[in-house]
C-alpha cells in the first residue's frame, strides 16, 4: 500500500467518530445493550464509510497482463470495479495481436472493500470460445500506476491468479509508428505498381458495416456495364476439384504468405463475394463521414450505391444496393529488394525469384495479422490462409476454419452436365444439363454456406435447405478496387455522375470480420420467435458487436465497436462535424477523446437483471461502465434499462440512448446448438409412486439434474403453478446441474415446468412439463355418535362416523378412540373402539368429560383428527336405573336391590322437593350400604360405579 493509503487509513482511525469509541467505551457498551439495532445500523455505516474513503483513495483504472495469459482492461467506477478480460491467442506480442480474447472473453463486476480487496462476479461472454461464470475475490496492492491484483477465492474455474497494471496498448500504432489507414492503404500494392498508376485500392472510410445479401451477379465494367453471372468463390483451392466458368481460381492449389506480392501472377489469396447491400440497415451518417483528401468519397458512395440504372440491371429495390467484399488472406508489404532483379514498369514480381519476397514485417492493414493466418472472424472465430486437407482425394475435406469450395452443384463430370442417361446404340446419350448459377455453390466455413442460393447453413448430410441465399453483416475497410490492370479506371471523378454511377465498383476490401445470419435472424424471419435465452452476438445499428451472456435472470455483456481494435488517427476535417454528432460511435472532441482526431470508443461492460413481462417482452435493469481499450480513459458509466421485443432479437436501450446503438439485433450463436437434457425425479411422499398425476405435499421434493456434452450446463429453470393459469408465472433460475424445490400454494392440480439451459445459451427442448396433484389436506371426520351432549351414565351410544379424503389421495387409515383410548374394559372383557360399536357408559366410562376422537391418514401422509366432547351425567333416576341393570345382569341380589332401590326412591323426593341436606343423608346411607356389601350382595365393580354416582349427586344438588 502506498504511503499516502496508509496515511489516510491512519487518519481514518483517529477521527472523532472513532475516538468516541475508545475513549467513552463504556457508555457505547450500555448504549448498544439499550438500542442493539441503533448500534449495528452505525457499525454498518463506519465500516461503509471507511470502504468508500479508501475506494476514493485508488486509481485502479487501466490496462493489466494477468498470468493467464489475457489482458485486462480496468475501470473503477466509486467503490466498484469493472473489467472486461481478453485472451491473447497468438505468438506475436499484444500490441500486434489484432483480435484478442478469441479463448475467452470475461467480464467482471466487483466492490473495493476497505481490507484492499474486491469482492465481486464474473463470467464470459461469447466473444471467447470458453464459457464460465462465478465469484472471485482480489487483494489490492501497490500504488497509482503500478497496482496488482492477486486472487484470494474464486468459483466457477476463474484463470488468472495475478494482475499487473502496465501501460495501454496504443492501437493507434503500427510497428511502434502512429500511422493512419489512408497511409497503410498506400503503402499496400494489390495488383498494380503505384509509382505510375494511381492507388489500387483506394479508400472511402475505414470501419464499415454492411447488411447484405450474397447474389451471383455482377456490373462487369470491361463491357459496357452489363450484368454477369459469378458465384462467390475461392481463389484457391484443391486443384483437382472441378473448373466453375470464369472461375479459375477454385482449382487453384492452396497458397501461403510468399505468393502474395505485388502483382502476383496467381491473384489474391482470399475469398470473393457480390452483395445486395440492404440500404434500409446501413449505419447512422453512413454517407457522411470521408477520409483524408478523399472528401468526394462519400458522394461517389452515395451515386454507386443508390443508382436507379444499376438496380435495374441487377434487379435491385430502392432499398438495395451493389458492392462486393473480397477477404484478403494474406497481406504485407512486398519486399523486392536487391539483388532481385525486378522491372520497375511491371511490378518487382517480374523476373524475381520466389525467394526474393520477406515475410515484409508487421501487417499494414486490420485484417492482415499473424504470419500465414489472418485475422478475418466468421461468427466470430478466426479462419487462415492455409488449405488444410486430411484426405487428399476429398475435394471438400476442409479443415474446420478454412473457407473452401462448396460444389454441391456442380458436377464432376462435363461442365454444366448434371445428369447423362444412356440410350441404346445408336442413339447418342441424353445429356441432362445443370446450371451452377442456380445451385447453391459457394464458399464452405464448416456449417457455414455463403452463396446465392440455400439457407446459409450446411446440415449434418451435407446438403442446404430451401432458401435465397445467405444473408450476412459483413465489416471491413470501404474501398474503390483499382486492382485489375494497368489501364483501370477507378470511375470516381464526381464532375462525372453518370460515370461514377455506371460502375459500382466499390468493395468491402479487405474484410475484418463477416457475420452469417441464419434462422430465425435474417429479415424473412422477421415472424419467428427466437429462444428466450439471451445468449449469443448481437449487432448495433452503429456497427457495433455485442457479446452478450445470460444465466438465469442475469445479463452481462461486452459491447465493441465494429468487433476490432480502432480506428487509425486521420485529419480533423473528413471527421463528425460537430462533437455533438456521433457517427458509428466515435466521439470527437468528446470526454474519452484526448485530442480532435478519431479515437477508440471504449467497450461497455454491463451487468443487469431481466425480467419478463406479461406482453412477452423482457426489461433488462442494470449498470455499466466503459473499460479503457487502447490510450481511451474509458468511462465511469451509469445506469440503463433495455427492453427486448417478444420475438427475443431485437434489444434497445429506454434510457441513455446517445451511449449505446438505439438499436441491438442478434446475429448468431454459440456453435454449440444441442441442448442440455434433464431429468425431473419427484421425492417422497407421493401416491401412487410412479403416476403420471402423482398427489404430493408441500413436504415432497422435485429434484431436476440436467448434463450437457459440449458447452455444459448453466443453470435450471422450474416454475408451478394451478393448471389452467391464463397468466404462468416466471420460471426461477438456479445455477448449476442441480435444483431442488417443493411446492407451495392451495390444494389443486398443478402444472410443474421445467428444463435446463447450456453455457451456450441452448434452452432444453421440450419443457418438461409434468402435473401433480398437491395435496397438504388431512383427510376429514363426519362424526354421528357420539354427538356433543350430555348422556346419563345408565345409556348407551353406538359408535358412527365416516370418513372422506374429498379430492384428495384417498384415505389410507382412520382409527378412532375415547380420550385416546383405543380399547375400553366393561369389568370383564376389553372392547376396541371402532366403528359400529356400542359403548355402554355406565360400565365402561366414568362420570365426566370425554372426547371422542378419530385420527385420520391419507396415502401421503397427511394427517388430521377430527372430535367430539361430550359429558356424562347422573340423575336420581339414572342411579335407580343402575341398580335395576346390576339387578338385572346378577351383579346385585334381589334383596339387596329391593334395598337399595328404597333407599334411592327416598333420595329422589327429597330431591325433588329441593331438601338437598336430607337427600344428602340418604345418599349417604345408600354409600354406607354399598361399601358394607360390596362383594357380597353386591359385586365389587357395581358397587364401586354406584358410590360413584351416588357422590355425584350429593356434590350436584339442587
Amino acid at each position: 500500500m502506498s504511503s499516502s493509503n496508509i496515511e489516510l487509513r491512519n487518519s481514518i482511525d483517529r477521527s472523532p467518530v472513532l475516538q468516541f469509541t475508545r475513549n467513552r467505551g463504556s457508555k457505547l457498551r450500555f448504549a448498544v445493550r439499550a438500542c442493539a439495532t441503533t448500534a449495528l445500523l452505525v457499525i454498518g455505516l463506519t465500516f461503509a464509510f471507511r470502504a468508500l474513503l479508501y475506494a476514493q483513495s485508488l486509481n485502479l483504472t487501466g490496462t493489466y497482463m494477468a498470468d493467464d495469459g489475457g489482458v485486462y482492461y480496468v475501470q473503477q467506477s466509486g467503490n466498484t470495479v469493472w473489467w472486461a478480460g481478453m485472451s491473447l491467442d497468438s505468438e506475436l506480442p499484444p500490441d500486434a495481436q489484432w483480435h484478442r480474447g478469441l479463448t475467452f472473453t470475461n467480464v467482471f463486476r466487483g466492490t473495493i472493500n476497505n481490507d484492499g480487496t474486491v469482492v465481486g462476479d464474473w463470467c464470459d461472454v461469447t466473444r471467447g470460445s470458453d464459457l464460465k461464470n462465478g465469484t472471485l475475490t482480489v487483494k489490492i496492492s501497490g500504488s497509482s500506476g503500478s497496482f496488482q491484483f492477486s486472487k484470494i477465492t474464486q468459483t466457477g474455474g476463474f484463470g488468472a491468479s495475478s494482475w499487473t497494471q502496465t501501460a495501454p496498448l496504443d492501437d493507434t500504432k503500427v510497428n511502434g509508428v502512429t500511422r493512419d489507414i489512408f497511409s497503410r492503404f498506400d503503402a499496400v500494392h494489390k495488383n498494380d505498381d503505384t509509382t505510375l498508376l494511381n492507388p489500387n485500392l483506394k479508400p472511402y472510410r475505414d470501419a464499415t458495416v454492411f447488411y447484405a445479401r450474397v447474389i451471383n451477379s455482377h456490373l462487369e465494367y470491361l463491357s459496357g456495364n452489363p450484368v454477369e453471372s459469378e458465384v462467390p468463390h475461392v481463389n484457391y483451392g484443391p486443384e483437382f476439384s472441378p473448373q466453375i466458368p470464369s472461375f479459375r481460381d477454385f482449382g487453384h492449389r492452396d497458397r501461403e504468405f510468399h505468393s502474395f506480392v505485388s502483382n502476383n501472377a496467381d491473384g489474391d489469396g482470399d475469398f470473393d463475394m457480390r452483395l445486395k447491400v440492404d440500404l434500409n440497415k446501413l449505419e447512422p451518417n453512413f454517407y457522411d463521414v470521408g477520409w483524408e483528401n478523399h472528401q468526394s468519397a462519400p458522394d461517389i458512395l452515395r451515386l454507386k450505391l443508390n443508382d436507379t440504372t444499376v438496380r435495374q440491371k441487377l434487379n435491385f429495390s430502392s432499398t438495395e444496393g451493389y458492392s462486393g467484399a473480397e477477404t484478403i488472406m494474406f497481406g504485407r508489404p512486398p519486399d523486392c529488394t536487391a539483388p532481385c532483379p525486378c522491372s520497375i514498369i511491371f511490378g518487382c514480381t517480374i523476373g524475381c525469384s520466389i525467394d526474393c519476397h520477406s515475410d515484409g514485417g508487421v501487417p499494414l492493414l486490420p485484417s492482415w495479422a499473424d504470419l500465414f493466418e489472418n485475422s478475418v472472424l466468421i461468427n466470430g472465430r478466426p479462419i487462415n490462409g492455409l488449405f488444410d486437407r486430411t484426405d487428399p482425394t476429398d475435394p471438400e475435406d476442409c479443415n474446420f476454419n478454412q473457407p473452401c469450395p462448396y460444389l454441391a452443384g456442380e458436377t464432376p463430370f462435363d461442365l454444366g452436365v448434371q445428369k447423362i442417361i444412356p440410350n441404346p446404340p445408336p442413339f447418342p446419350p441424353t445429356v441432362i444439363l445443370g446450371n451452377y448459377l442456380v445451385a447453391p455453390i459457394g464458399i464452405r466455413l464448416k456449417s457455414l454456406l455463403l452463396s446465392a442460393y440455400g439457407n446459409g447453413q450446411i446440415g449434418a448430410d451435407e446438403t442446404v435447405g430451401d432458401g435465397v441465399g445467405t444473408y450476412v453483416r459483413i465489416t471491413g475497410a470501404l474501398i474503390l478496387d483499382c486492382g485489375h490492370g494497368l489501364t483501370h479506371d477507378c470511375f470516381d471523378d464526381p464532375s462525372d455522375p453518370s460515370d461514377v454511377s455506371a460502375h459500382s465498383n466499390q468493395e468491402i476490401h479487405p474484410v475484418y470480420s463477416i457475420d452469417v445470419i441464419n434462422y430465425p435472424f435474417r429479415p424473412e424471419d422477421s415472424g419467428v420467435s427466437a429462444r428466450p435465452n439471451l445468449t449469443g452476438a448481437w449487432g448495433g445499428n452503429d456497427g457495433s458487436t455485442y457479446y452478450v451472456r445470460q444465466i438465469g435472470n442475469t445479463l452481462w455483456f461486452l459491447g465493441l465497436l465494429r468487433d476490432r481494435q480502432p480506428n487509425q488517427q486521420a485529419t480533423s476535417y473528413d471527421l463528425i462535424g460537430t462533437p455533438q454528432v456521433a457517427a458509428a460511435a466515435l466521439l470527437v472532441g468528446s470526454p474519452v477523446c484526448s485530442s480532435g482526431t478519431r479515437c477508440w470508443m471504449f467497450g461497455t461492460v454491463f451487468k443487469g437483471t431481466v425480467s419478463q413481462n406479461s406482453d412477452g417482452t423482457t426489461t433488462i435493469q442494470g449498470d455499466w461502465a466503459g473499460v479503457p481499450q487502447s490510450t481511451s480513459p474509458g468511462s465511469t458509466g451509469s445506469s440503463v434499462t433495455f427492453s427486448v421485443d417478444a420475438y427475443h432479437k431485437v434489444m434497445t436501450p429506454t434510457t441513455l440512448q446517445g451511449l449505446f446503438p438505439t438499436k441491438l439485433e442478434k446475429l448468431y450463436e454459440p456453435e454449440d446448438t444441442t441442448p442440455p437434457s434433464s431429468t425431473l425425479t419427484i421425492g417422497s411422499p407421493q401416491y401412487p409412486v410412479g403416476s403420471s398425476q402423482p398427489f404430493v405435499t408441500a413436504a415432497t421434493s422435485f429434484s431436476v439434474t440436467a448434463t450437457d456434452d459440449s458447452s455444459g450446463v448453466e443453470n435450471i429453470w422450474y416454475r408451478f403453478f394451478p393448471s389452467g393459469s391464463a397468466n404462468p408465472p416466471s420460471y426461477t433460475a438456479v445455477v448449476g446441474s442441480t435444483a431442488t424445490f417443493t411446492l407451495s400454494g392451495p390444494d389443486g392440480l398443478y402444472e410443474v415446468d421445467t428444463y435446463a439451459t447450456d453455457n451456450a445459451g441452448n434452452d432444453e427442448t421440450p419443457v418438461h412439463v409434468q402435473l401433480v396433484y398437491l395435496d397438504n389436506t388431512a383427510p376429514v371426520a363426519t362424526i354421528v355418535q357420539p354427538t356433543a351432549t350430555q348422556y346419563l351414565h345408565s345409556d348407551t351410544f353406538t359408535i358412527s362416523y365416516s370418513v372422506s379424503d374429498g379430492t384428495g389421495s384417498g384415505v389410507k387409515s382412520a382409527t378412532p378412540n375415547i380420550d385416546s383410548l383405543t380399547t375400553l374394559h366393561d369389568g370383564t372383557t376389553p372392547v376396541t373402539v371402532a366403528n359400529g360399536l356400542t359403548v355402554k357408559l355406565l360400565t365402561e366410562l366414568t362420570v365426566g368429560t370425554h372426547t371422542f376422537n378419530v385420527y385420520s391418514v391419507d396415502n401421503i401422509n397427511n394427517a388430521g383428527t377430527n372430535s367430539v366432547t361430550f359429558s356424562i351425567v347422573v340423575t336420581a333416576q339414572s342411579i335407580i336405573a343402575d341398580v335395576k341393570y346390576f339387578r338385572s345382569i346378577g351383579a346385585i341380589t334381589q334383596d339387596e336391590a329391593t334395598s337399595l332401590l328404597s333407599k334411592l326412591n327416598s333420595a329422589a323426593k327429597a330431591r325433588a322437593k329441593g331438601d338437598c341436606p336430607n337427600a344428602a343423608t340418604i345418599y349417604t346411607s345408600f354409600i354406607s350400604e354399598l361399601q358394607a356389601q360390596s362383594g357380597k350382595k353386591v359385586s365389587a365393580q357395581a358397587a364401586a360405579i354406584m358410590i360413584a354416582d351416588a357422590q355425584y349427586l350429593i356434590a350436584h344438588c339442587p
